[in-house]
């Protein structure tokens, strides 16, 4: 049998090139295979090496979703908690004012009908739509 030049490990006779993708801000970057050194059928990666590759960029790219899935799901919670405080707020600001009777809400200068409303403009839950009159010479 004549001994062929080849040699049966690619590793001998052609390079696999490798490139790196872009990798998410703090983290390594993920080796992908690209194009063989050479144009020889032998120098392209086995099926085995691309599995690795396509799963490694797979699981990356999982990793980074359930990041942003769950910093989106903080920012969702966190906005949720505020509105509730917010809420128990006006709530406790119309709970004292309607304990009030009306001559001396008469005096704050508004009426009983306006309490929820004035609630709402004073913990920013509602746009302020009231003016303030001034006293003259101030």
């Amino acid at each position: 049998m004549p001994e062929s030049n080849r040699s049966h490990d690619p590793a001998d006779h052609c390079e696999i090139a490798l490139s790196n993708v872009v990798a998410p801000a703090g983290h390594a970057p993920i080796p992908l295979l690209t194009e063989a050194a050479g144009n020889d059928a032998s120098c392209a990666p086995s099926s085995y090496e691309l599995y690795q590759a396509a799963q490694a960029r797979r699981s990356a790219m999982q990793a980074e979703l359930i990041r942003k899935g769950c910093r989106a799901l903080l920012k969702i919670a966190g906005h949720a908690w505020k509105r509730y405080r917010q809420r128990r707020k006006t709530r406790a600001i119309c709970d004292a004012l309607y304990v009030l009777d009306d001559r001396t809400l008469r005096d704050l200068g508004f009426h009983r009908s306006e309490i929820s409303s004035l609630a709402a403009e004073a913990t920013g839950e509602a746009e302020r739509t009231r003016v303030r009159p001034r006293a003259p010479g101030w």
